[in-house]
């Protein structure tokens, strides 16, 4: 049995996705999601994964169908462990275990961390698995990547929306640019001018780039961001049709978002040019396997939320 506590918005589900599929490709064990995380963090998220092609006979959603001991354990170890990641951001400034911790909890069946970087589980003859963690990272689930790629494509059927942009996107040198986050000051935690350096260098890359523009808050976008070239807004009605839409595109400029990595990931356009982002996080370390190996990293900075967004655009991104 693979326990999976499912968290975070699509992005994040398709990464802790990957990771148990994996597990269930290797192992052949039955697989159950507690979607009870999605409820308990700072933010609250729905499951979206219905969505899309997973094999769906091989998942349950039904975490109360599973043995009331393997329950108990679960939820004991993922509290226990959660409490210990707490000590450490309280005491040590730190939120992530060191490897000795977390192979600790590996010892009893428990794949636990929220390491920036990869750990190599080992192979285990553990009964009941426990899944507790992000798992921002291709290692975990690259030797099966190609059944991970299919199974995480959207089933949904295109709208009138979708029916009018996919052909566009499929017919021009059509390049995502996905700004995460805005929030209603409108500010990024990337900051704009990487976006800009980035759409010249695929100008001068492609012939003819059209830029689509993908954002969790589109209006805001429109509105403060001055694009050094024509660009066409993205307003797909849910995140799996934006998912879709983005994988759709030729070519990438991603932010630090896991929706955005997953549309590059996903896109499968043997020329495709990936731009990210030379770090993730202002920590900027511990990250290689986020990271494509093909990708064009540029340097970027971290926009204070505390900054006039106003004062910004006057000071540096204004065209």
């Amino acid at each position: 049995m693979i326990v999976i506590q499912m968290m975070g918005n699509l992005g994040n589900q398709l990464f802790i996705y990957a990771m148990g599929r994996s597990l269930q490709l290797e192992y052949g064990d039955e697989m159950v999601f507690d979607l009870s995380g999605l409820k308990r963090f700072y933010y609250i998220s729905e499951y979206k994964l219905d969505h899309l092609n997973l094999p769906k006979e091989k998942i349950s959603l039904d975490f109360n169908s599973i043995s009331q001991d393997i329950q108990k354990q679960y939820l004991r170890t993922s509290k226990l462990y959660h409490i210990e990641q707490k000590l450490y951001r309280v005491f040590r400034k730190d939120s992530l275990v060191p490897n000795r911790v977390t192979m600790r909890w590996f010892k009893k069946g428990c794949y636990y961390t929220f390491s920036r970087s990869y750990f190599d589980f080992p192979r285990t003859t553990a009964k009941n698995k426990f899944v507790y963690g992000y798992f921002q990272n291709v290692k975990y689930f690259e030797k099966y990547a190609d059944i991970i790629r299919s199974e995480c494509r959207v089933l949904d059927e295109t709208d009138d929306y979708d029916r009018t942009i996919l052909p566009v996107m499929k017919n021009s040198d059509s390049v995502a640019v996905s700004i995460r986050a805005i929030n209603e000051l409108g500010v990024s935690f990337i900051d704009f001018d990487y976006y800009y350096r980035a759409m010249e260098i695929l100008n001068k890359k492609i012939a003819n780039p059209k830029f689509f523009v993908f954002s969790d808050n589109i209006e805001v976008t429109k509105e403060k961001m001055n694009f050094p070239y024509p660009v066409e807004f993205v307003t797909p009605c849910d995140a799996c049709h934006g998912l879709r839409l983005m994988y759709n595109c030729k070519h990438f400029i991603i932010a630090n978002s896991t929706f955005s990595w997953w549309g590059a990931y996903l896109g499968d356009d043997p020329s495709k040019i990936i731009i990210m982002p030379d770090k993730i996080d202002k920590e900027g370390v511990g990250r290689e396997g986020y990271y494509f190996k093909e990708a064009i990293r540029i340097p970027c900075s971290f926009v204070n939320y505390k900054w006039d967004f106003d004062q910004i655009i006057h000071q540096k991104y204004a065209r």
